[in-house]
């Protein structure tokens, strides 16, 4: 076999010519020897990937049926609760399914059932090498951008299916997420005008829109049934926003937690889990300004209902998790009325559909103009059982997540049925 860090050092040594005796300027030189190292680089890479496909394609790198119906492929584990009620539901109609996964500590791996293939595939670009050669009916993902980067469309997968794992819509996603996608299933209608404005716009092929319903919501319910009475009934604030350059903390940061913090409210503090990869100075900046404060409370665990449970209002920003609050548990969420940079995500080309429906018109999101930050902890302190807040959290939840309870089924019974159609 060969060695691709060899055959780097034998190209590079083949490249390099004898002394010409002749001048060439420091520019041009520099210039050449860039053009070379980009020369010798790209054929590594190249002869790299050609050296994996045909360890992929040699005798017994392939299992016998590497021919799949139905796959679901996870990122990671923290979607595994997307996947879980179609596991759980193709298995109970004894209906063979693969579950694939990125994550070697994806729990779905351990689902024991002999109607469900799990395998972990490897991570990074080896899992997408892999996708990218699959053989199926329909996978079934909720990783965006298909055929844009990475990711691209196998020849031989006759159907691809994307799965939400947020309520909201996809005018945060970036650019062309779905755009090359067959169907999407969705938890509700209000998911639907966004991607035809899109389709419209771009020219691309009208998608399978099919309604089944919030798979994670569903478990988070079920779970939720479970989690002990709260210990402490001090009324309790939950900041829990995005992360980058539009997220609640990069943009206010201090301007809005020490008036929190100094007003004496219990304040559970939880970044977004890529905070705590790509914005770690801001992170410690806040630490250090906030220390001392016995009534803050920092909280990095995996799992964010028990922090939720905890909560009688939440402060985020445009993170879906504040949908999750308020359909869970019916208690209100703060946010504040400030533009999104547009830039790298569908909402730069949404001109017809209002992608703020969710979190502004239906009314069952708290709204405050950023300037009064100071005013926050007073307003909170205020807050009252509101009945018509009440009213408006359950009909958004009406909209934005059906057939509660049911999403598995309902999920499995669309892919049953393209897969039908896919056959005649």
């Amino acid at each position: 076999m060969i060695n691709p860090k060899k055959l780097f050092v034998f190209l590079f040594l083949i490249l390099m010519t004898a002394p010409a005796y002749s001048y060439i300027d420091p520019a041009t030189g520099s210039l050449l020897f860039s053009a070379m190292a980009g020369i010798v680089i790209s054929a590594y890479f190249f002869v790299k990937q050609v050296i994996m496909k045909l360890k992929f394609f040699s005798p017994g790198a392939r299992e016998k049926g590497s021919s799949y119906s139905i796959v679901l492929f996870s990122e990671g584990k923290q979607y595994w609760n997307v996947f879980k009620p179609l596991v759980e539901e193709f298995a109970a109609r004894e209906e063979s399914c693969s579950y694939f996964s990125a994550d070697p500590d994806d729990p779905g791996l351990k689902y024991n059932s002999p109607f469900i293939e799990t395998r972990f595939i490897g991570q990074g670009n080896k899992a997408y090498l892999h996708l990218n050669m699959l053989e199926a009916d329909i996978c079934v993902t909720t990783t965006p951008g298909l055929d844009v980067l990475q990711f691209k469309r196998s020849k031989r997968v006759k159907h691809y299916s994307h799965i939400f794992h947020a309520t909201d819509n996809t005018a945060t996603y970036r650019l062309y997420s779905l755009d090359f996608y067959d169907s999407v299933l969705m938890n509700g209608d209000h998911q639907a005008a966004i991607i035809r404005e899109l389709e419209e716009l771009r020219n691309t092929k009208e998608k399978d829109l099919r309604i089944v319903g919030c798979t994670y919501l569903d478990v988070l319910a079920e779970r939720k049934k479970s989690l002990p009475p709260r210990e402490n009934r001090d009324f309790t604030v939950l900041v829990s926003p995005s992360w980058g350059p539009n997220g609640l903390l990069t943009k206010y940061g201090l301007a809005m937690l020490k008036p929190l913090a100094e007003s004496g409210l219990n304040l559970i503090l939880r970044p977004h889990p890529q905070s705590s990869i790509s914005e770690i100075p801001m992170l410690e900046d806040l630490k250090k300004e906030l220390d001392g404060y016995d009534n803050i409370e920092w909280d990095f665990e995996k799992d964010n209902i028990l922090a939720m449970n905890r909560a009688d209002v939440m402060i985020s920003d445009f993170s879906s998790v504040m949908y999750d609050f308020i359909f869970l548990f019916s208690r209100p969420v703060i946010t504040f009325n400030f533009e999104l940079d547009p830039r790298g995500f569908e909402l730069s080309d949404i001109t017809k559909e209002n992608p703020y429906y969710m979190v502004k018109e239906s009314g069952a999101i708290i709204n405050l103009d950023a300037p009064g930050m100071d005013e926050v902890p007073g307003m909170i302190r205020s807050l009252s059982h509101d009945k018509e807040l009440d009213r408006k959290i359950a009909d958004l939840s009406e909209v934005a997540w059906k057939h509660k309870g049911r999403s598995g089924q309902e999920a499995v019974k669309a892919l049953l049925s393209i897969r039908k159609e896919l056959t005649q």
